[in-house]
């Protein structure tokens, strides 16, 4: 449920930024299915692949596992 969370919130920016999955898996450096698979909770989150994530978006990792377990406690 986390995991699904999660993706929703990193979708959610990365889509307000109007950046495209490919061009967020480049900057990570991992493939856009496996990006794609993320956002969508079909893949676990590592504590590593989030920090990336995060770093890519211009995102706070503290700030978007609270609004995940907000989110997840709706």
């Amino acid at each position: 449920m986390i995991n699904n969370c999660i993706g929703f919130i990193i979708k959610f920016h990365r889509e307000i930024l109007k950046m495209e999955q490919a061009e967020l898996a480049e900057k990570v450096g991992v493939s856009q299915p496996v990006i794609s698979r993320l956002e969508k909770g079909e893949a676990n989150w590592t504590v590593s692949r989030l920090c990336h994530v995060c770093d890519a978006l211009n995102l706070d990792v503290k700030h978007v596992i609270t609004q995940a377990l907000l989110f997840k406690n709706k």
